[in-house]
């Protein structure tokens, strides 16, 4: 998993200074998905960890994604309550946002 983290790293800390460099003010964001204790949540906080490191500064972030693409009513209706539901990291998102 190692080479993943570097070769995702140096792909997103070039791009990160492709559009730097373009004067482009925009956000880039991955996405990881996978099964439950697939190891997205390992994956996406040493990618981050690994780009914030190459930069010198923190421009990249970990954001969880479960639950976020049901409304509050369908969430309303579902049979258990939302942390159980949500105990496990299914998606997560690295964003990396240009000064």
């Amino acid at each position: 998993m190692q080479q993943a983290i570097q070769e995702s790293s140096q792909v997103l800390v070039q791009r990160y200074q492709e559009l730097l460099g373009s004067g482009q003010k925009r956000r880039l964001l991955v996405g990881v998905t996978g099964g439950p204790g697939s190891g997205k949540s390992e994956l996406a906080v040493s990618i981050a960890q690994q780009v914030n490191e190459s930069c010198g500064k923190e421009i990249c972030r970990v954001v969880g994604m479960d639950g976020w693409h049901y409304s509050r009513a369908e969430l309303d209706k579902f049979p258990v309550s939302l942390p159980q539901l949500f105990k496990s990291d299914g998606h997560h998102l690295l964003t990396i946002a240009l000064p």
